[in-house]
């Protein structure tokens, strides 16, 4: 895996008025590496992928930094936005029904990116479209081709939709809770095609996901996300061995074991605080049962713990417990 990042986030922040959604989120993402963001609603995981495309409304503000090769998006102009995204990387929404234009056929939109970015002709559009049809394992691409999207089953709107974000070649793609409504045989195929084109193109993968066993086999490194703050960052072997955050383990406590019959599930308490009714410390601190009273009165910094970090005062002390 090439150690050189093809993106930096540093210090992003978003903001819509008053409210700030996104809040000092930074981390760094190299070819063929796949980072998950995970996190329950309300966290901040689609309006940060959003912020580093660029694709939120004119009313959020951004700040920090977002190095893409080296060139800062937060500072593009509409223009220069325009050749990266055709050109450089690309996004997967999580509702290809509502993301592809009903009336029009699915070749004719895969064609549409190709002309954009290729300047291809027509003829040579539609004949892109068809092998990246095929790229995606659609079965008889050239039927499929012209198909209108409600002809389609989920699975294979989906696949189209990572057609389309494969047309410009991208070396980054973000992959929005891209297989939440599919079936759990279809989620499997459209993974493993994602992981065989990763490696095939040499993509990096921001994959945004509530589901932690599709996180276990697919990322290398996974980023915690609370009340719009990165709470803890491990990799990913060590982050399902050994999870640093309370919040973290409470996610993993309260996801299904394969092959052990769960009555009731373990939940964590309560809900994501609102963004206009954060407490002043920690935002878990209300549904924190290792919650002490410092952690009520200042919000905690990210600190380097091992390989990660994570922003808690009490791991070091919750640390120690656990040894003894």
């Amino acid at each position: 895996m090439s150690q050189v990042p093809i993106l930096e986030v540093q210090d992003l922040t978003v903001r819509f008025g008053a409210l700030t959604a996104v809040d000092r989120l930074s981390f760094a993402l190299a070819a063929r590496e796949t980072l998950a963001i995970v996190g329950e609603s309300g966290c901040g995981k689609s309006v940060s992928a959003m912020a580093i495309l660029r694709l939120l409304p004119a009313t959020a503000r951004l700040g920090g930094r977002v190095l893409f090769r080296g060139q800062d998006l937060v500072r593009l102009d509409e223009t220069e936005l325009a050749g990266l995204r055709s050109r450089g990387a690309a996004m997967i929404f999580q509702d290809p029904l509502s993301a592809l234009n009903p009336v029009m056929r699915v070749g004719e939109q895969i064609a549409e990116v190709v002309r954009r970015h290729d300047g291809a002709s027509r003829a040579a559009a539609r004949r892109r479209a068809l092998e990246l049809l095929a790229q995606v394992r659609i079965t008889d691409p050239e039927r499929r081709l012209d198909d209108y999207p409600h002809r389609l089953s989920g699975g294979m709107r989906q696949r189209v939709m990572i057609a389309m974000a494969l047309a410009a070649r991208p070396a980054l793609l973000i992959a929005d809770e891209a297989t939440t409504a599919l079936d759990v045989t279809i989620q499997a195929q459209i993974l493993k095609l994602l992981w065989s084109l990763q490696q095939e193109l040499g993509m990096a993968l921001i994959l945004i996901s509530h589901d932690l066993a599709v996180v276990a086999e697919m990322a290398d490194r996974v980023l915690v996300m609370y009340a719009g703050r990165k709470i803890e960052e491990q990799p990913a072997d060590s982050f399902f061995q050994r999870p640093l955050h309370p919040y973290s383990r409470g996610l993993l406590r309260a996801r299904p074991v394969a092959g052990h019959w769960q009555e009731d599930l373990a939940e964590i308490p309560g809900v994501v605080p609102a963004l206009d009714a954060l407490p002043a410390g920690c935002a878990f601190a209300p549904r924190c049962a290792e919650a002490i009273a410092a952690c009520h009165a200042e919000a905690p910094p990210l600190a380097r713990h091992g390989a990660g970090f994570a922003a808690c005062i009490r791991i070091p002390q919750l640390a120690l417990q656990e040894a003894t």
